[in-house]
């Protein structure tokens, strides 16, 4: 796998997720561990007292699993704009007294300008 990655602001993370199938009713992701590092030049600026801007490169290493859920319509529309994009987390949700359970959400990184 030739190495993927994506410069943030933020915090370092563990694990991400990958936006690999989207179909009628569900969307497939690809986790992955990652290796999060800043270059020499973002260490200084981000030396501020707020470790939540820092810019980080996060670049993906391994795979850990494979994710497919049914999803919501919203979800789905987002996915297929997005896809192979590399995402933070995902929310999941059961309508009430359900068995069902639905992703609702795609949380995003904050990404650099170019």
């Amino acid at each position: 796998m030739n190495k993927k990655s994506i410069t943030i602001i933020g915090k370092p993370v563990d694990f991400v997720y990958m936006i690999k199938d989207v179909n009628i009713d569900q969307v497939g992701l690809e986790k992955y561990a990652v290796k999060c590092s800043s270059n020499i030049e973002s260490a200084w600026e981000g030396s501020s007292a707020n470790s939540e801007e820092q810019v980080i490169e996060v670049v993906l290493q391994e795979k850990i699993s494979n994710i497919n859920l049914t999803a919501r319509a919203n979800v789905i529309e987002i996915a297929s704009k997005n896809g192979g994009k590399i995402i933070k987390d995902y929310t999941t949700d059961r309508a009430k007294k359900g068995k069902k359970v639905y992703m609702s959400e795609l949380s995003f990184f904050k990404e650099t300008e170019p």
